[in-house]
């Protein structure tokens, strides 16, 4: 899954709204990802 889809799909989950941002990091974020890797992400949100 690329990280535009699976941002799509993270959103799509936030029905109250809540998900202010969303950082990518590790491998993916520095272009050197490899088939076998995972995305990190880091997702903040602010509610209760």
């Amino acid at each position: 899954m690329n990280i535009k889809t699976l941002t799509k799909k993270l959103l799509a989950l936030d029905t109250k709204k809540a998900i202010r941002f969303i950082i990518l990091f590790g491998s993916t974020a520095k272009g050197k990802n490899t088939p076998l890797s995972d995305i990190d992400l880091a997702v903040y949100y602010q509610g209760n």
